[in-house]
């Protein structure tokens, strides 16, 4: 019987989905709720004789030597107790929390990373994987990541539309209240208004693709999805499918071209990862071009659209009846 530890928090319903599968595939699931470290949760590491790793809760323990597979999913920051009420103590304690987690989870050597730490950090930069996925083969809109208003201008000027978007996460936790950041068309004009702004941090600058539809790519193991996103039929979602009501937008399961499937599953494996969900745009000639790749994407929802077995693929992958990717599926 395998062992399969979740890293996540308790409001993750992709979780909730992929562990009661797991169960029916006979596995033994650890859930680590990371914020509940350190106050329901603790982790020892010894490094004399045998080394080993262990989490426990007040109700199991997991031995870290004996996992199969890692879903590193969701994890949240450690909650500290409100009792330390310094919070250059809190900082520190949280930083140390923060650490000795991820230490033990660099020292662990599972069959199936999904995916490991650090492949997930690097996959994440935007830059990167632009480069990555141009030098495979894939289509890429011409980019530009600067800070400098002269090159943007320059740039946008060359390409009368284009669409800026951020290179980290589009989120930003304003505390009671998030805002997201969405891809937005801009021309030669709207930069130069808002010249000074393009010096307080870079940004990815793209040629505009007027495109047909969104087509949303999700990698598990060697298995390969793909859902049109019937973008163009909401004015909100005509630059980027997440700014409207992107369950009320059509989804149709869809087969991609043979190179251009064989070519998600390089880009994933190049990346060192075992699951990827890849964005494109469709061009009104049919051409398919890269956008982004999210080494910890939700796919969810496409689920619930279109009955793909999406959660019970992961529960394959991490339980090792569905082959992966990679051999170690993370960083060695």
């Amino acid at each position: 019987m395998s062992t399969v530890l979740v890293v996540t928090n308790k409001d993750d319903p992709h979780a909730d989905e992929v562990i009661p599968r797991l169960d029916g595939l006979g596995a033994t699931v650890f859930r680590l709720n990371t914020e509940d470290l350190p106050g329901k949760i603790s982790i020892t590491h010894t490094v004399a004789g045998c080394e080993s790793s262990k989490i426990t809760t007040s109700t199991r323990q997991c031995d870290l030597k004996n996992i199969f597979g890692v879903w590193y999913r969701r994890p949240l920051e450690p909650r500290i107790s409100e009792a330390v009420r310094d919070e250059e103590y809190r900082g520190f304690a949280i930083a140390e929390c923060s650490a000795a987690l991820d230490g033990v989870l660099l020292c662990t050597r599972p069959r199936v990373w999904v995916n490991h730490p650090e492949a997930n950090r690097i996959a994440g930069n935007k830059l990167f994987q632009l480069a990555i996925a141009k030098s495979i083969g894939l289509r890429v809109p011409a980019s530009v990541i600067t800070n400098d208003s002269k090159e943007a201008i320059d740039f946008v000027r060359g390409h009368q539309r284009a669409v800026i978007k951020p290179l980290t996460s589009p989120l930003i936790n304003r505390g009671a209240h998030a805002e997201y950041v969405y891809a937005t068309v801009v021309d030669e004009e709207a930069l130069r208004q808002r010249e000074y702004a393009i010096r307080h941090a870079p940004v990815i600058f793209q040629e505009f693709v007027t495109k047909l539809r969104d087509i949303r790519v999700t990698v598990i193991g060697r298995e390969v999805y793909a859902v049109a996103i019937e973008s163009q039929e909401d004015a909100a979602s005509l630059v980027d499918f997440r700014r409207g009501f992107v369950e009320n937008l059509r989804h149709i399961v869809w087969t991609l071209p043979s190179k251009t499937e064989e070519l998600c599953r390089r880009l994933t494996y190049c990346l060192k990862l075992n699951f990827s969900t890849i964005d494109f745009a469709e061009h009104l000639d049919g051409s398919l071009y890269f956008l982004e790749i999210n080494p910890n994407g939700q796919f969810g929802w496409l689920t619930h659209k279109t009955d793909l077995p999406l959660y019970d693929k992961i529960a394959a992958l991490l339980n090792g009846s569905l082959p992966s990717l990679t051999d170690s599926g993370g960083i060695r």
